[in-house]
């Protein structure tokens, strides 16, 4: 069974943080839901180097111009876009980042 749109916005509202964006003048405000995790970052047969890697799910349609290098605000930190990842049906989206 898919979420809707409906289903999308009590959970991220109920499980999220907020994230603000600043697209040019207007601020985009809303809720995602923060996962920090250790993830292997580069392996080879010598080494493996290991991260912590902060991601956040938020709803595609409300944050359409976050995209890999914007700059946004999460639960009060600045951080920065690495990659975005569509989920499943595309109306959630994972934002890899970091800290700025």
């Amino acid at each position: 069974m898919a979420l809707g749109n409906a289903d999308l916005l009590p959970m991220l509202e109920e499980l999220g943080v907020p994230v603000v964006y600043n697209d040019g003048g207007e601020e985009i405000c809303g809720f995602g839901i923060v996962d920090v995790n250790d993830q292997d970052l580069l392996e080879s047969e010598a080494a493996t180097f290991a991260g912590r890697v902060t991601s956040v799910i938020v709803r595609t349609g409300a944050f359409p111009k976050l995209v890999e290098g914007a700059e946004f605000t999460l639960d009060g930190s600045k951080h920065r876009v690495v990659k975005t990842r569509r989920l499943d049906d595309g109306k959630l989206t994972r934002l890899l980042c970091h800290p700025i």
